[in-house]
């Protein structure tokens, strides 16, 4: 590994390996030109897909290469939703040698000569391919925002000690471990289904039937919004509240393009960019001019509600402690001054 500079803050941008992953997904969904529905129920096709011999080794050893896995798997399961998973563990559990993480000017990166580290990466058929009326869920760059998420939490453990990492603090890490790498408004579009916050309500056949009737379908919004609250308060959901969500993204970037000195023009100019656009996106999200009353209502929810309700208001404040820019920064600069974090994973 490259010798650390002592930096305050932590800006990657996108990389060359990541913008290679948007191609290799591009290049996938060309060669299987079919709806995630197509593929869920034809068997042939479907283990066509998990046979390819060409993409589906190239995103492995791009990850394997970027972040310092021993070894990466690479799966497609049936789902039809919209979601990815990850799983690390060791080359040998047998093998006590702690694990090294370094973070250099390219990002973050197991070092191979310590402990080997594998992981499975899961992806739906719903994430990657369209559904049937050949709407895509999302972009291949949204795609790689959700990878490097997924991927973030395996490194939050060398940033926070484990009685410090809670399930929010690793969230709020893992979405802004998005944003290091240049996919802030990436990860902002998937959090709010490119600005579709009504998908992130239940929809009930009530809702469906009646979502253009006049008074009725304000009532199936306000009994949305009441589910949506309900849900919240019992479950006490991991992930930060939607507006907390995409707000931290700029205040991560804000932090960085503040207190980084080392910052070249070239990421200072796409920090600048970056923050302006993700501005315009939150307020284009929460917008309600042109919007239907019942649509006025669950946006009124996610942006003026939502992250008052008790299991977000005082998560959102402890996790704050550590896993705002400022603090988050600090750790992240305290590991690459002593070029290197070791720990037993």
């Amino acid at each position: 590994m490259e010798e650390l500079k002592s930096l305050n803050e932590a800006y990657f941008g996108k990389t060359q390996a990541l913008l290679d992953l948007e191609d290799y997904i591009t290049e996938l969904r060309a060669r299987y030109p079919y709806s995630s529905n197509y593929l869920a129920t034809h068997n042939e096709e479907y283990k066509e897909l998990l046979r390819d011999d060409i993409i589906l080794k190239k995103i492995p050893n791009c990850l394997a290469k970027t972040f310092g896995f021993n070894d990466v798997a690479v799966g497609i399961n049936r789902g039809l939703g919209v979601n990815a998973a990850t799983i690390i563990y060791p080359k040998n559990n047998k093998d006590k040698t702690p694990t090294k993480v370094v973070i250099t000017k390219h990002g973050f990166s197991f070092d191979k000569n310590t402990r080997d580290l594998n992981i499975v990466i899961l992806f739906t058929l719903g994430l990657l391919f369209p559904r049937d009326d050949g709407k895509l869920s999302f972009t291949p760059s949204q795609i790689v925002a959700v990878l490097l998420h997924e991927i973030g939490h395996s490194f939050s453990i060398f940033v926070f000690s484990k009685d410090k990492l809670t399930d929010r603090v690793d969230e709020k890490f893992a979405d802004q471990f998005a944003g290091m790498y240049g996919y802030s408004k990436e990860i902002m579009q998937v959090v709010t289904m490119n600005g579709d916050l009504l998908k992130r309500m239940k929809s009930t056949a009530f809702d469906r039937t009646f979502k253009d009737v006049p008074v009725l379908n304000i009532l199936g919004a306000v009994k949305q919004v009441i589910w949506a609250a309900a849900k919240s308060i019992s479950d006490s959901d991991c992930h930060p509240n939607t507006k907390e969500r995409l707000l931290v993204q700029i205040r991560q970037m804000e932090s960085d393009l503040k207190n980084d000195p080392s910052l070249s023009s070239k990421s200072k100019k796409e920090l600048e960019d970056n923050i302006i656009a993700c501005k315009k996106y939150v307020d284009q999200v929460f917008n309600t001019k042109d919007d239907s009353v019942r649509d006025s209502i669950i946006k009124f929810y996610y942006n003026k509600i939502e992250g008052y309700l008790p299991s977000n208001y005082f998560s959102n404040n402890s996790s704050a402690k550590l896993a705002d820019p400022t603090a988050m920064n600090k750790k992240i600069a305290d590991i690459r001054k002593t070029n290197g974090y070791f720990i037993k994973y």
